[in-house]
């Protein structure tokens, strides 16, 4: 009930005969095993012999890949199969073909009652036997005997759905195994969840890489149960995350191609999920698929959903925000990570001394100039500066004479007071100086500090300055100016 109405909750699904094609072996053995399970849940559950089973009749899920068992019109109660209802299906079987119509019917040109309860699924086993020899006839399969009778011309012979279900096609299937240990992890006991996470490296390394990339690392991403679980980060997370050989994972699952491919688009839909333990984990191995990661991806899709992260109250999600941004910040600058950039810091090393030198190992003079900055950064980051002259108005001009020596021929000085910088920000926004917090303390001793006579409100911090237009220190700034 939705609102005081009935309602019917289906989900996306699209014909068998759509992709069957395109299916693995042990994509369609997994299909198969979802029928007979479907089939043995109508005949022992329902008491109904679903009479229309075909390959039109099977659809798969988009959102896990399951198949699903429709087209339920020509289904019959036990019990409940009158004459008209009969040779309805009859007839639908001479449309279909012969081969679908029971050996105990074709013999009378009419569709028998089912009149025992024991005989509920013959007429279902034995069209579920021509589906295993139809979508299986090109694979290397091997079909048992029990397969084989579900065509058998004896009903005493043709094996139940039931039975089927623990055939040595089924229960020898790794693809199969993982797909339903997924789907039944929530209801699983707690050593039991153990042991399946710390088997399902080894499970997966027996699964073909495309089907680990295409469907099963997609499933076990979307699957929160198993991700979040205590144990996932040391046994399986590594093996979805590093597609390259490494030290925590010598060998990986599928390669970088198989990874772009597949793996990549559903990260970039786990980014827009609202989730701190998701986000944590994309950031924590975001070093390890950065660079596959087409950089206007990047910019467009990755870049503004990261920078959320820095609004979020939780600290240690803030903590991976700053860590991430680092990483992208080598990819295209700082000025298009966190918007306009001011020169704050002088480079004041030695000329023989590279700069570089003493940052990472990325040159940002070789960052793509392609990117443009963002104007309005996320959170609208914002610093203003008045840089308050001491009051040198009060300075008279028989004491500024006296200070004839302290002179600069290429560049006027200007006194300033560090005490007196005031930084204004917009009220309610956040401020981009991100350590403001943390006020600077200078320590010097006499030897540094330039004596202006009669200076009104001296300060420790009014030093003598440098020529500003030396880069770098040479023989001669290193000699003190006679007073």
């Amino acid at each position: 009930m939705y609102q005081g109405k009935k309602c019917i909750v289906i989900e996306p699904v699209e014909p068998l005969s759509k992709h069957i094609n395109n299916l693995m072996k042990d994509e369609i053995i997994t299909g198969l095993h979802n029928i007979c399970s479907a089939l043995k849940f109508l005949h022992e559950t329902c008491m109904l012999s679903h009479n229309y089973l075909t390959i039109d009749s099977i659809f798969v899920s988009l959102a896990n890949y399951s198949w699903k068992l429709g087209c339920l019109q020509l289904s019959t109660f036990f019990g409940d199969e009158s004459s008209d209802k009969l040779l309805k299906l009859y007839n639908c079987y001479k449309l279909l073909s012969n081969d679908y119509i029971p050996s105990e019917d074709a013999e009378t040109d009419s569709i028998k009652p089912i009149t025992k309860t024991i005989e509920i699924h013959r007429r279902d086993s034995y069209a579920l036997g021509l589906l295993f020899s139809q979508l299986l006839e090109n694979s290397s399969a091997v079909l048992s005997t029990k397969i084989q009778n579900l065509t058998n011309k004896s009903i005493h012979i043709r094996p139940r759905v039931a039975e089927i279900l623990e055939d040595e096609l089924f229960t020898t299937c790794d693809y199969l195994k993982v797909v339903n240990g997924l789907a039944d992890f929530a209801s699983l006991k707690e050593s039991e969840k153990e042991t399946f996470l710390r088997l399902l490296v080894d499970c997966l390394k027996r699964v073909p890489s495309q089907l680990i990339a295409s469907k099963l690392i997609p499933l076990i991403l979307t699957n929160r149960f198993v991700i979040f679980h205590p144990l996932a980060h040391e046994c399986i997370l590594p093996y979805l995350f590093i597609s390259s050989p490494n030290q925590t994972v010598p060998e990986p699952l599928i390669n970088p191609e198989l990874f772009e491919s597949y793996v990549l688009p559903v990260i970039y839909k786990l980014f827009c999920v609202r989730n701190i333990q998701m986000r944590l984990i994309l950031l924590d191995y975001l070093h390890h698929y950065i660079d596959y990661i087409p950089l206007e991806s990047l910019q467009t899709l990755l870049l503004p959903q990261i920078l959320l992260g820095k609004k979020d109250e939780n600290d240690s999600l803030v903590s991976a925000t700053f860590q991430a941004l680092s990483l992208l910040v080598s990819k295209f600058g700082a000025q298009t990570i966190l918007g306009p950039r001011k020169k704050i810091f002088q480079n004041i090393t030695p000329k023989h001394v590279n700069l570089i030198s003493y940052e990472t190992n990325t040159k940002i003079s070789e960052i793509s100039s392609n990117f443009d900055s963002r104007s309005e950064p996320d959170g609208e980051e914002f610093i203003e500066t008045h840089l308050t002259k001491s009051d040198s108005n009060s300075v008279s001009e028989s004491e500024s004479k006296n200070n004839n020596h302290v002179q600069n021929d290429n560049k006027k000085l200007d006194f300033v007071d560090i005490k007196s910088i005031d930084i204004i920000t917009r009220e309610g926004q956040e401020v981009d100086l991100l350590f403001s917090a943390m006020e600077p303390k200078f320590k010097f001793n006499q030897d540094h500090l330039v004596v202006i006579n009669k200076v009104t409100k001296a300060s420790k911090f009014d030093i003598q300055a440098m020529d500003e237009t030396e880069n770098g220190w040479n023989e001669e700034s290193w000699a003190t100016d006679e007073l």
